[in-house]
């Protein structure tokens, strides 16, 4: 892979831009992964003591 050398204010302008990008899907919550996407389960602290405590 060839990598291709940029000036820094080229960099710091490209890097600006994926900053801009991102904070305006945070703040306009568009979502980046599909419908069906679901949260992973979080677990209770008792369930997590019960499975400390068993063998």
């Amino acid at each position: 892979m060839q990598q291709q050398e940029h000036a820094a204010p080229t960099v710091k302008q490209h890097l600006a831009a994926l900053r801009h990008l991102f904070d305006w899907l945070v703040r306009g919550r568009h979502t980046i992964c599909p419908k069906s996407y679901s949260k992973p389960k979080v677990a209770k602290v008792s369930e997590l003591q019960n499975q400390l405590v068993a063998p």
